[in-house]
């Protein structure tokens, strides 16, 4: 049984490098396998900070399309928090605004309201289920627990 895949870009800080390195044991962890190009999942945590940083969002939601065309594509970071309806527009499949577990656990039990290019295509394909209640391995004090 093949592992649903995922690629994470990270624009920003050093909170969001921290923020997309959880994010990434997480899915891991949940039974993901990180992809470098055609995953099944592309994740861009954004910044929000300047005019720059915004064109920048935009450039890599186009890069992660282009890099997984069949790929749902989730904005997180600060942009959905700050310009949600903006990051919205962007093309992405969810904007999301809330914490790394509770996205982790809405992708695991099929919970997002995801938007759905091709009504054919389940997400996330194959995915065990969601290890609610179990720290992943040297994560130190995970919240993945909360889940």
């Amino acid at each position: 049984m093949n592992k649903p895949t995922f690629k994470i870009h990270t624009l920003g800080c050093k909170v969001n490098q921290y923020d997309s390195g959880d994010l990434k044991r997480k899915l891991i962890f949940a039974g993901f396998e990180l992809a470098e190009k055609n995953a099944d999942l592309a994740i861009v945590n954004t910044c929000a900070v300047t005019k720059t940083a915004i064109r920048k969002n935009r450039q890599a939601v186009a890069r992660a399309r282009k890099e997984n065309p069949e790929a749902k594509i989730i904005l997180t970071g600060c942009w959905p928090k700050v310009y949600k309806k903006e990051a919205e527009k962007m093309g992405a499949d969810l904007a999301w605004d809330g914490k790394a577990e509770e996205l982790v656990k809405g992708i695991m039990n099929n919970e997002l309201r995801i938007r759905d290019r091709d009504k054919n295509k389940n997400f996330p394909p194959k995915a065990p289920a969601c290890p609610v209640g179990r720290d992943p391995p040297s994560a130190g004090k995970s919240k993945l627990q909360n889940i």
